[in-house]
């Protein structure tokens, strides 16, 4: 079964349940920054014109950043709000067959995104996105993915871009940190023979 019929099967499995439950506080959240009362924690000014960075101590504005780019194409419904983020979820599961099959092998990259794509709880996290999950998920798996082709590869510009999705990721949601200290500890552990 290929990778992309993977990717298909759970858009299709996505775009099945996305319309029937109704928008959840939690999925909706990054909205604010964007709509009048807007609220927000943190900006900066650029030509006295304030940009939300922050929306809690915790919640940066990326997926708003994101948002407001979607929703000036398609205005907002439950679809505008629901596609995008199955979309991030098949591009994880691309992501997730790629890193498989440059550290274990073609039979887990045949096994792991069939796993992976009819998971229910990764298909109903990513598709009504509670937590935000769905943007975490693709973050870290391409960090992780440009960290290993960086080690493949030896490019230092790919190390770089892997760190910098981390970041991303931290950005958008601090508890981001717990999947860091997880690969770190995961890492050091498997490669310490390495280091």
């Amino acid at each position: 079964m290929s990778v992309v019929f993977c990717c298909l099967l759970f858009l299709l499995c996505g775009l099945a349940i996305l319309p029937y439950p109704g928008v959840q506080n939690d999925e909706a959240l990054f909205a604010a920054p964007l709509y009048p009362p807007k609220s927000y924690m943190a900006s900066v000014s650029i030509f006295h014109v304030p940009i939300p960075i922050m929306q809690m101590s915790y919640l940066g504005c990326l997926k708003g950043w994101i948002y407001k780019s979607i929703f000036s194409l398609w205005a907002p419904s439950v679809f505008s709000l629901r596609v995008p983020v199955l979309i991030f979820g098949a591009v994880t599961i691309w992501l997730f067959w790629l890193l498989l099959r440059l550290t274990v092998g073609e039979r887990a990259a045949n096994i792991g995104p069939i796993l992976l794509a009819t998971d229910t709880s990764f298909l109903l996290t990513t598709c009504f996105d509670w937590g935000p999950v769905a943007l975490q998920n693709l973050l870290m798996l391409a960090g992780v993915v440009s960290i290993v082709c960086s080690h493949r590869s030896r490019k230092e510009s790919l190390f770089g871009l892997g760190f910098f999705l981390f970041g991303l990721g931290l950005w958008n949601k601090a508890l981001f940190s717990w999947i860091l200290i997880g690969l770190t500890v995961a890492t050091l552990v498997i490669f310490s023979s390495d280091l």
